[in-house]
């Protein structure tokens, strides 16, 4: 009797095919989580783009309601542009204005330095 006490405590070690069984249904049990997580998110989609647009739309309806008491007209031509507004000054900054005279001295010294060349050269 004492052989069968002695093979019920003996456990057979894990062979190759268990351990890819376990390692199968872990992933598999990995995959359905992901799964369940990607079929919520899909669900969810349609009530995230509603809100997204209520938002949108409120934020419009706001931003129009808005009273703003000026003394001129009101010019609503660029309402819908949300970027900020900047205006370009017609004056080129003095660094550029002197880069652009740089700029022509050189290329006048350049026409004349090819004149002389081809001056001298169908000269000699």
């Amino acid at each position: 009797m004492a052989r069968d006490n002695d093979r019920n405590k003996k456990r057979p070690e894990p062979s190759a095919i268990s351990d890819r069984q376990k390692r199968l249904a872990e992933e598999d049990a990995r995959i359905k989580a992901e799964e369940a997580r990607l079929r919520q998110m899909l669900q969810a989609a349609p009530a995230k783009r509603e809100e997204l647009i209520k938002k949108q739309r409120d934020d419009l309806i706001e931003r129009k309601s808005r009273v703003v008491h000026l003394d001129g007209p009101i010019e609503r031509r660029f309402d819908g542009i949300t970027g900020p507004r900047t205006t370009r000054s017609r004056r080129a900054p003095r660094g550029h204005t002197f880069s652009q005279l740089f700029c022509l001295l050189l290329f006048i010294i350049l026409c004349i330095a090819l004149y002389y060349a081809f001056r001298t050269i169908s000269a000699g």
